[in-house]
């Protein structure tokens, strides 16, 4: 990203602040079901797993979604630089050519 200068937006990182806060609850409720576990057990500590499980679902379905959506937004981003880069050199090379001269510099 730095060497073709792209950088993220503030909505972006307000993005991967959530998704970091998600994965800090599942593992706030993790904690919370291990001790819900030892000190009263049964269907109590039972419960407090399955919430615990369903928090950790939810943020690792979240992030793997935020990382997916961030790839492919950069993807589309070097691929219009390429595109433009190529335009304005006389397109020669195609843009396989233009993304592997960008990624070698």
């Amino acid at each position: 990203m730095s060497r073709l200068s792209l950088s993220p937006d503030p909505v972006d990182f307000q993005i991967i602040r959530t998704s970091n806060c998600l994965q800090l609850l599942s593992c706030c409720c993790h904690a919370i079901s291990c001790v819900l576990s030892l000190s009263l057990g049964g269907e109590v500590g039972e419960s407090a797993r399955c919430a615990a499980f369903g928090t950790q679902v939810l943020a690792d379905c979240f992030t793997a979604s935020v990382g997916g959506c961030m790839c492919v937004q950069v993807n589309k981003e070097m691929d219009e630089h390429c595109r433009t880069a190529g335009e304005v050199k006389g397109g020669g090379e195609g843009k396989e050519g233009m993304r592997k001269e960008i990624m070698d510099r």
